[in-house]
C-alpha cells in the first residue's frame, strides 16, 4: 500500500513550488493539519497520504537548509514524520495521532524561526562546513582504507589504483548528479531520497560480496595458496571490479548529499563565505590524515588477523549502509515506520 502511494505521487508528480506566498513551512504545517482532520473523521488512507504529501510537497524543499543550521531539529522533524506515519499505518487513537502531530507542528513552527534568521557568522559557518565534509566522508574513508590495506596486505599494489578511480568517478558523478537535477530536470524530494536509497543498498550488497570473499581467505595458508595463484595478476578482474565498485558506492551514495549541503551552507552563509571554503579544506585534511592513520594500523595486524579483521569490519559498515538506505526509504513513505520506544537512536547506524 505504502508502495502504490509512492507510485502514485511518482505519476503525479510533486509540485516544485508552494503556492505563492506560502512558504514550505507553511505548507507542510498546513497539509499536516489537513492530515490530522482527516484522520480524525477516520479516514486514515487519506490521512496517511496527506501526512506523505506534508513532508515531501513542503518539508523536503527546505529539510537541506534547516541541516546545515539545526541538525537536531531537521532530524527530529524527520524522524517525526515517519513516526506519525507509522502511528497512522498500525490504527493508533486520533489521540495518540494528534499528539504525534502536535509535537511536529511545534518543532515546525521552531524551524521557520530558525530559516528566517539571518546570514551566518563566520564561526558557524567554520563549522558546519567543516562538520559536513567529515561526516559525510568518514564512512567511505573507512572502507576505502580498508580495501587499500588488503590489497597492498595481498601484493595487489599494481591494482590500487582502480580504487582511487572508483572514488574519483563517483566524485564526479555525484557533482554531475547534483547538475542535472538542478538544471536540466527537477527531482523531487521523493526521488532523492529513493536514489539515495538504492545507491546504499546497492553499496551494502556489493560490500557483503567483498566481505564474505575475504572470510574465505582468513586461513593463512589458503590466502598463501590464492596468492601463489596469482603471480602474474594480483587480484582476478572480478574481484578489482567488485572491490572499486564499492569504492564507487560508497563515495557516490555521499557525494551528491553532500553537494546540496554545501550549496544550502554557501547561500546562507553571505559575507563568511570564506569561512565555508576554509571549514571543507580542514575537514578534508582530517579525513586524509584520518585515510594515512588507518592505512598505516592495518598494515601492521598480522596476517592471520588481518583478514578477520577487515571483514568483520566490512560487514559491519554493510548493515550500516542497509540501515541508512532502508531510512531513505522509510522517508520516502516506500517502506513503514514502526517505532520501538525502548530502543535508542543511533544516528550513525
Amino acid at each position: 500500500e505504502d508502495a502504490a502511494l509512492v507510485l502514485a505521487y511518482l505519476r503525479n508528480g510533486a509540485s516544485t513550488k508552494a503556492p505563492s506566498g506560502e512558504s514550505p513551512i507553511v505548507l507542510t504545517k498546513k497539509l499536516l493539519a489537513e492530515s490530522m482532520d482527516l484522520y480524525k473523521q477516520g479516514r486514515k488512507e487519506e490521512a496517511y497520504k496527506k501526512a506523505l504529501d506534508a513532508y515531501l510537497d513542503g518539508f523536503e524543499k527546505v529539510e537541506t537548509d534547516l541541516f546545515v543550521k539545526d541538525k537536531a531539529l531537521a532530524t527530529g522533524i524527520e524522524s517525526g514524520f515517519g513516526e506519525l506515519r507509522g502511528a497512522m499505518k498500525s490504527g493508533q487513537s486520533p489521540d495518540e495521532v494528534l499528539a504525534l502531530g502536535g509535537v511536529i507542528d511545534g518543532n515546525l513552527t521552531a524551524a521557520g524561526v530558525v530559516l528566517e534568521a539571518g546570514e551566518a557568522d563566520t564561526y558557524l559557518s567554520f563549522v558546519n562546513s567543516f562538520a559536513i565534509i567529515v561526516r559525510e566522508g568518514l564512512e567511505a574513508i573507512l572502507i576505502i582504507a580498508a580495501i587499500i590495506a588488503f590489497m597492498g596486505a595481498s601484493g595487489a599494489n599494481r591494482q590500487i589504483k582502480y580504487i582511487h578511480y572508483g572514488w574519483i568517478l563517483a566524485l564526479g558523478a555525484g557533482i554531475a548528479t547534483w547538475f542535472v537535477a538542478s538544471t536540466l530536470i527537477s527531482i523531487s524530494g521523493m526521488q532523492r531520497e529513493l536514489i539515495e536509497g538504492i545507491t546504499s543498498i546497492i553499496a551494502a550488497v556489493v560490500l557483503f560480496y567483498v566481505s564474505y570473499w575475504l572470510i574465505s581467505k582468513v586461513d593463512v595458508r589458503v590466502w598463501k595458496h590464492y596468492i601463489k595463484g596469482k603471480v602474474e595478476r594480483a587480484l582476478s578482474t572480478g574481484s578489482v571490479l567488485a572491490l572499486a565498485s564499492v569504492s564507487f558506492f560508497a563515495v557516490y551514495r555521499e557525494a551528491f548529499e553532500t553537494v546540496l549541503f554545501y550549496q544550502a551552507l554557501w547561500l546562507q552563509a553571505g559575507n563568511s563565505r570564506h569561512a565555508v571554503i576554509w571549514g571543507a579544506v580542514a575537514g578534508g585534511i582530517v579525513l586524509v590524515v584520518l585515510f594515512y592513520v588507518i592505512f598505516k594500523l592495518a598494515l601492521r595486524i598480522p596476517l592471520k588477523y588481518f583478514f578477520s579483521f577487515t571483514s568483520i569490519f566490512l560487514y559491519l559498515l554493510a548493515f550500516i549502509l542497509i540501515g541508512k538506505g532502508i531510512k531513505e526509504f522509510q522517508a520516502a513513505g516506500v517502506v513503514g515506520v514502526t517505532p520501538l520506544g525502548f530502543l535508542p537512536q543511533i544516528d550513525v547506524l
